[in-house]
C-alpha cells in the first residue's frame, strides 16, 4: 500500500488524468480518515487554483521508495485555517497507481564529499563539496585541479547529516558544466551499484530537508 504523504511534502495536482498542465500544492496535514492540502498554485501564473467542493483531483506524489503515485480524490470541503485548505481523501481510501519508473527529490545541500577518481593510471583523491543531493545522485562543485569527463567512473563518500551514516559508492559522471571566473565547475554525478538499504537513507534525508526548507 502506498504511503501517504508527509506533512510539508511537495504534491502536483491535476484536474484530468492526462492532462500536461499540473497545479502544485504541499500537505498541510493529514489523519485516519482525511488529507489537507494548501490551494493548488498555477506553475506558470502563480495564481490559485478554482475548485469547489466536489471537484475531482488527480494527486501525484513521490513515496519513499523514489516511485510516483497517482490517484483520483476530490475536494470534500474548503476549509479555513485560517488560509484556504482543501480537505481530500487520502490514499488509503482511495485507488492508488504506483509508476515503475522511479525519480528522486533533489535538494540543495553543502556536503563535504571525498572524491576518489584515476588520472591516467594515477589514483587521485580530493575534498569537494556538493551542491545538492537525491536518491539517484548529486552535484559537486570542483575545482581546477579536478578534472572529471562524462561517463568516467568515480567513488564518493560522504556523511548523510542527522543520522551520521557514512555513505560510500561508486558513480558515474553525467554531465560536467562550464568553469566560473574562480575556475570552479558543476560536475552531476549518478550513483552505480548502490545498496537499496543506502539509498533509502538518502531519500528519508531528502524528504526531511526539503520539508524544513519549503
Amino acid at each position: 500500500m502506498a504511503l501517504t504523504p508527509a506533512v510539508g511534502q511537495h504534491i502536483k495536482i491535476r484536474f484530468a488524468r492526462e492532462e500536461e498542465q499540473y497545479f502544485r500544492s504541499e500537505v498541510a496535514e493529514h489523519d485516519d480518515e482525511w488529507m489537507y492540502l494548501h490551494m493548488p498554485i498555477d506553475t506558470a501564473s502563480s495564481k490559485a487554483a478554482k475548485v469547489a467542493q466536489g471537484t475531482p483531483l488527480w494527486i501525484e506524489y513521490q513515496s519513499y521508495d523514489g516511485c510516483i503515485y497517482r490517484y483520483q480524490s476530490e475536494v470534500v470541503e474548503i476549509l479555513y485555517l485560517p488560509m484556504p485548505t482543501l480537505q481530500v481523501y487520502p490514499p488509503s481510501r482511495c485507488t492508488v497507481e504506483r509508476d515503475q519508473k522511479r525519480e528522486f527529490v533533489r535538494v540543495p545541500v553543502d556536503l563535504p564529499v571525498t572524491l576518489r577518481w584515476l588520472s591516467g593510471e594515477v589514483k587521485q583523491q580530493e575534498v569537494v563539496y556538493s551542491r545538492d543531493l537525491s536518491g539517484g545522485g548529486l552535484a559537486l562543485l570542483i575545482p581546477r585541479s579536478v578534472r572529471l569527463t562524462v561517463g568516467q567512473e568515480v567513488y564518493v563518500q560522504f556523511r548523510i547529516p542527522n543520522n551520521s551514516f557514512d555513505v560510500l559508492t561508486q558513480a558515474v559522471v553525467s554531465r560536467v558544466g562550464e568553469r566560473n571566473d574562480r575556475g570552479y565547475a558543476v560536475a552531476s554525478l549518478q550513483f552505480r551499484g548502490m545498496k537499496e538499504s543506502t539509498r533509502q537513507k538518502i531519500i528519508q534525508f531528502t524528504f526531511n530537508r526539503q520539508r524544513m526548507i519549503r
